[in-house]
């Protein structure tokens, strides 16, 4: 029989696990634990990069100001561009903007940018072979894809407070521009095919970035058009008197006088014509059409004739209106009923310019004249003096503008630029 202390002697041992080991395990398993949650979350939010990572970690402690430069760079993969497009970004009342319809106030900013300015846009330090996010904008602090997404969301403010305004106010809809948003899908279907896509979904992928539905693009064109609508619709109920007009010359007489506006600078003049060309014609070797007596005769009848027709009916500005639309032959003022609004001199050939500015012309007068375009019928709609015009506009832009900041006063835009994302899209096609 073995004595107690020999059992000891052969029984194995276990082997002790230390403090320090243990804490180490511990310590490993919940980073490891930390890493798979980072990782999971920052699948979840759609980060880029580690840097990327990164620096949302670090936001966690110390955020950034909620502004434009919250991020250096918005650009997101395409994946992501599409996986984020519902989120919401921006709210004004009960009014939404997702990261998709985001993106179409950005990029229709930046091609009406690049639209107003052209090859000048190079003068600006805006170098379209490069991304925006990677360039310095001389406007502000940031990059140029900084300023064009700050300037999105102040349009979508303005205009989304325009058609909180417009509804209160119950403000008319613009019939011609009711009228582009109930044919938008099938000019849209068409632009589509002509350009060689194969949906109207691929053209806006490939022209403003993934991420856009049609609904998206629908949205911007419906707030824009209402926003629009009701800001014309003040416009033309604004009551603008003599009184103010004669009170902000006095108040700006000398900065008028530099622009050349002064009470003697002459007038505008409102005028309808209906261009009858003649037909025929012969050209030489220059591409330059003559024309002989007859055709000329022809086309001074033609012309006479609808002179004679407005005339014997019932000689009204509508009734010369209608006649235009159907009968002339100037592109330009077809689908205005013929009319040329704030014309000055030296703005039309000479022979028309003669008749419009002669001193016995009155509102209501008409007659021919001729060109080298042909003849035209011609009606004299009306005259302002160039100084009451231009009063008259200023005063109407200073209290619009009143109107549009109060209307984004009363309604606080509230952004989220932590989630806003931008998808990819060349400017160089």
């Amino acid at each position: 029989e073995e004595s107690p202390v020999e059992a000891e002697l052969v029984q194995p041992k276990g082997k002790k696990i230390k403090p320090w080991q243990l804490i180490l395990v511990i310590v490993a398993a919940v980073v490891l634990l930390l890493s798979l949650t980072v990782v999971v979350w920052w699948s979840i939010i759609g980060v880029e990069s580690f840097n990327d990572g990164i620096t949302h970690i670090v936001n966690i402690f110390v955020p950034p100001e909620n502004n434009v430069y919250y991020k250096k760079s918005y650009s997101v993969s395409d994946k992501n561009a599409l996986k984020k497009k519902d989120t919401i970004v921006a709210t004004i009342a009960d009014k939404t903007l997702t990261n998709g319809e985001l993106q179409v106030y950005y990029w229709m900013d930046v091609y009406g940018f690049l639209n107003q300015y052209g090859a000048y846009a190079s003068y600006f330090g805006l170098d379209i072979s490069k991304p925006l996010d990677q360039q310095q904008c001389p406007e502000g602090e940031g990059t140029w894809q900084q300023f064009f997404l700050e300037r999105a969301v102040n349009t979508w403010h303005s205009y989304q407070c325009l058609v909180l305004q417009g509804e209160a106010e119950n403000s008319p809809m613009d019939p011609e521009m009711q009228k582009e948003l109930d044919n938008l899908q099938t000019n849209l279907s068409a632009s589509a095919l002509g350009g060689g896509y194969e949906s109207i979904q691929q053209m806006l992928t490939a022209d403003i970035g993934p991420g856009i539905t049609y609904e998206d693009y629908y949205g911007y064109l419906s707030v824009y058009s209402t926003g629009y609508s009701h800001y014309m619709h003040r416009c033309d109920i604004m009551e603008i008197t003599d009184d103010m007009i004669e009170a902000y010359f006095n108040e700006n007489e000398e900065a008028l006088a530099e622009s050349e506006v002064t009470k003697d600078s002459g007038k505008y003049v409102d005028v309808r014509h209906i261009l009858v060309a003649p037909e025929g014609g012969t050209t030489d070797e220059d591409g330059t059409t003559t024309y002989s007596e007859a055709e000329w005769a022809a086309c001074e009848k033609k012309a006479q004739d609808l002179l004679e027709r407005w005339r014997s009916g019932d000689k009204t500005e509508e009734f010369f209106a209608e006649l235009a639309e159907l009968y002339t032959d100037d592109p330009g003022s077809k689908e205005t009923g013929g009319l040329y609004e704030d014309v000055k001199p030296g703005d039309m050939v000479e022979e028309f310019d003669a008749w419009c500015f002669d001193d016995s012309r009155k509102v209501g007068d008409s007659g021919l004249v001729k060109t080298t375009y042909g003849y035209h019928v011609m009606f004299y709609s009306g005259d302002e003096a160039q100084w009451v015009y231009k009063c008259r506009e200023a005063v109407r832009s200073e209290k619009i503008s009143e109107f549009v900041k109060a209307a984004v006063d009363a309604h606080p835009l509230e952004a989220d630029y932590g989630k806003m994302m931008l998808g990819y899209s060349a400017l160089l096609k």
